[in-house]
């Protein structure tokens, strides 16, 4: 009996967006916490989209005009431009290195939104993971900011300027949309911190995510 038990095998429930795994019966619950092409839902405001990561990063773009998704790997440090509102970053984990702390051995890929809000005094940068709860691994995320300033006439060294948070970041829950962000930990850049190129279009901010292992 138990083998025959062990002989059946199911469609992955997300079958219809994309996932062609048919696990064991046993085990279909397992794999449906970690499956890639589970849907996820869309940040936007009174928006109801559902899909895929690929198809919620096509309907980023297509139906909200967000900025292009940046594409970074775990582990690494990467200067990316951060614009007002939603910011999105796949990380893809593809590294079977015990001094990476990683639990898996094939790429994993993983969904953040970076939210840039305007203050008062400067912007504020919450991190927030979209998928599944990782129950066997963490997301750290690091975010730094640097300037060395100079009078623009003289070349006189003024003072110099380092930030960096890190920040552990949590799967959220779109079903109740975007957690208020004095409820989550913020990167704040000052206005008199930033490059005036910065301050025009889009800050550079240097981001790196690590995997971490729980177990």
């Amino acid at each position: 009996m138990e083998r025959l038990v062990e002989s059946i095998c199911v469609p992955c429930p997300n079958a219809a967006h994309g996932c062609g795994a048919r696990p064991a019966y046993y085990d279909q619950h397992v794999h449906c916490q970690t499956c890639p092409h589970a849907p996820r839902r869309c940040p936007g405001k009174d928006c109801s989209f559902l899909g895929s990561t690929e198809a919620l990063l096509d309907h980023f773009t297509g139906a909200h005009g967000w900025p292009s998704t940046t594409e970074i790997r775990a582990f690494e440090t990467c200067s990316i431009p951060l614009y007002d509102g939603f910011n999105f970053i796949l990380v893809e984990d593809d590294e079977d290195d015990d001094d990476h702390f990683t639990t898996t051995s094939s790429s994993s890929r993983y969904l953040l939104l970076l939210n840039v809000m305007r203050q008062p005094l400067g912007h504020s940068i919450t991190v927030h993971f979209i998928g599944q709860e990782l129950r066997s691994e963490g997301l750290r995320c690091v975010l730094s900011y640097s300037r060395v300033q100079y009078h623009p006439d003289r070349h006189k060294f003024l003072g110099s300027h380092s930030l960096q948070s890190e920040i552990n970041v949590e799967c959220m829950d779109l079903a109740d949309r975007l957690p208020d962000p004095a409820d989550c930990f913020q990167f704040i850049v000052p206005d008199s911190v930033l490059r005036n190129i910065d301050k025009k279009d889009a800050m550079h901010i240097e981001v790196r995510v690590d995997i971490i292992n729980l177990e």
